[in-house]
């Protein structure tokens, strides 16, 4: 008898339960309701409501391809997304996100399909984007891509004299590329690397109205030393997927088959091999670093009393941090340690932006 009671109440109890639970969201419900009622008739008598809810859906949508800009670059490009939040001016950082993002989407083309007929086919998609961009349609008749709509609002509308050319080039280079086929000359790898990332500093520059000799010179060596630098950081990767791209001139000069090279069966050979491309690196990075005094010169004849330009560089020093780890382990870039995130890059990079040492 009485568990029987005990047992009642516990029920009842689990009933008041339930039925406060279920008022008290319907009350929260109606509230609410009550709230968005009230302000949409506010809205209404002052006339604003429809107009306010344009520009709302307006900034979501540019927040939106922005925040997509962001994750593309953190996603595919880690080291240029350290570099580019370390940027002081948010409008200039945005730019650069955008221009990022659209060299990390046409980058990866080639790994994320299986068929050359397929990364042709997105080669011509980002083609024609570039060819609208610069026909003047209004963002409403771009192709409803996040970086397209962001480039548009951001870099190609908002600043006067940014070339067509540098974003054909990018795209172009990726083209060229599709094929797989290995550089025959050392010379064949710095010209691909200089139409693959050079474009980018010479956008952000012309976003900015800057057009200087020694600028372009200094993002022209930064620009072959990142790349470089990035070949020989693709090798483990390029090799388990027996994609051999090395220079012709450097295997042969070294006896090194493409065999040898994807099953490491002569390790010290390919240490040559990669101690070569990595002395190529470092002498465009130093060359770029020797016209630190003539860009400032530059710079100050603009009338720039900041280092916006320069800081652009710093995408430039996680390369030189890798080479400089790589010459540590002995110029074998399939080591495990430097096939993984440098953990220390980040305090590296913000350590240096302190102290305005930006490559």
């Amino acid at each position: 008898m009485l568990c029987t009671e005990l047992w009642n109440d516990t029920v009842l109890i689990l009933l008041i339960f339930v039925f406060e639970k279920v008022m008290f969201r319907l009350l929260v419900k109606q509230k609410l309701n009550k709230i968005r009622l009230n302000s949409w008739w506010r809205q209404i008598i002052s006339g604003s409501a429809g107009g306010d809810d344009i520009k709302e859906r307006t900034r979501r949508k540019k927040q939106s391809a922005f925040q997509y800009c962001v994750n593309t670059v953190k996603k595919y490009d880690y080291e240029a997304f350290l570099a580019t939040l370390l940027i002081p001016d948010p409008k200039i950082r945005r730019r650069l996100f955008a221009i990022r993002a659209f060299n990390a989407e046409v980058a990866m083309i080639q790994e994320n399909v299986t068929l050359k007929e397929t990364g042709l086919g997105r080669i011509f998609f980002w083609k024609n984007a570039v060819n609208q961009l610069f026909s003047g349609n209004t963002a409403e008749s771009l192709p409803r891509h996040p970086v397209i709509q962001e480039l548009s609002q951001e870099v190609v509308s908002g600043c006067g004299g940014v070339s067509k050319r540098w974003f054909m080039k990018l795209v172009e280079s990726r083209q060229d590329s599709m094929t797989d086929a290995p550089f025959q000359r050392m010379a064949d790898l710095e010209t691909y690397c200089d139409s693959a990332v050079t474009p980018i500093f010479f956008i952000a520059f012309d976003s900015l109205g800057i057009k200087t000799r020694h600028l372009d010179h200094a993002a022209s060596h930064f620009g072959k030393a990142i790349g470089i630098t990035n070949f020989i950081r693709s090798l483990p990767h390029n090799c388990k997927q027996r994609r051999v791209l090395v220079p012709q001139d450097l295997l042969i000069k070294h006896n090194l088959s493409q065999e040898s090279l994807i099953r490491l069966n002569e390790p010290e050979k390919v240490q040559h091999v990669v101690f070569e491309m990595a002395a190529y690196a470092v002498a465009h990075y130093e060359h770029a670093k020797k016209l630190k005094g003539n860009m400032s010169i530059e710079i100050l004849k603009l009338g720039l009393f900041d280092s916006q330009p320069e800081a652009m560089f710093m995408a430039a020093l996680p390369s030189k941090v890798y080479l400089d780890r790589l010459q540590k382990h002995g110029f074998n870039p399939f080591d495990p340690s430097l096939t993984r995130r440098y953990g220390l890059l980040p305090w590296l990079l913000y350590y240096n932006k302190l102290r305005k040492r930006y490559y």
